[in-house]
């Protein structure tokens, strides 16, 4: 195998050296300057990395805190503002006492429509609370009232037995017989703001009449030992009807 000459030097076939050097190599591109390498911290336990991005560091976290998006402070703010939730017991009792106040007033209205003949009247036997009464004062009981006179309740505390009456036109009517004395009954039964307006008979009897408190009338009789009242917001033709009828 024949060996290229070295340059400028001629060859064999080529007596006048015109054959021409080889081309100069080109020059090599520069290489691209290394990337700085990126500065990572260790994590903390519990910490979850950020991916980063190209060229930036990682900011250390602190122990505990988990990296996420970045908070808006205005919500911090807004959850600070809010109170904390009352307690059970709180708003039980809470509860109770807002439902007390609404049932109160109605429990009085309904009692008071019912006494005045609204809706359905629940009948009531008052011999039972006459017969008590009678055990320790004489007392006198209704005779010959018509059914549309409706006992609705009966009491005995004692001192005074206490029968109410829806009568025939939807009116309240009450009667009270006592043994205690009479001043002290009439200004608790009647109030201190009466005026009389004369006797009535009923029944063979005499009986004082007046008008009361609440637009109320009442008939008053007084005897050994016993006062009877016939009070209530009925007509006096009611009242007298009712004052007739005891016997």
């Amino acid at each position: 195998m024949q060996n290229d000459p070295p340059a400028g030097e001629r060859t064999i076939g080529d007596p006048e050296g015109t054959l021409a050097p080889p081309p100069p190599a080109e020059p090599a591109e520069p290489a691209a300057p290394a990337e700085s390498p990126v500065s990572v911290e260790p994590l903390a336990s519990g910490q979850v990395a950020e991916p980063l991005v190209s060229g930036q560091a990682a900011e250390p976290l602190a122990s505990g805190e988990a990296a996420g998006p970045d908070e808006d402070p205005d919500e911090d703010e807004d959850f600070e503002d809010e109170a904390p939730p009352a307690r059970a017991g709180h708003g039980t009792r809470d509860m109770a006492i807002s439902l007390a106040v609404l049932l109160v007033p109605l429990a009085i209205v309904f009692a008071i429509s019912r006494l005045l003949g609204g809706g359905d009247v629940v009948v009531v036997d008052p011999a039972p609370a006459l017969s008590r009464a009678a055990a320790a004062f004489p007392v006198v009981t209704p005779h010959g009232l018509p059914d549309a006179w409706r006992p609705v309740s009966a009491t005995f505390d004692g001192h005074a037995v206490r029968i109410g009456y829806v009568t025939p036109a939807g009116g309240a009517v009450q009667l009270i017989e006592s043994n205690e004395a009479a001043d002290p009954l009439l200004v608790r039964e009647l109030g201190d703001n009466t005026r009389p307006t004369g006797p009535v008979t009923a029944g063979g009897a005499s009986w004082r009449s007046f008008d009361v408190r609440n637009d109320e009338h009442a008939l008053v009789r007084t005897d050994s030992g016993r006062t009877v009242i016939v009070i209530g917001k009925a007509g006096p033709t009611e009242l007298a009807t009712l004052a007739g009828s005891l016997a």
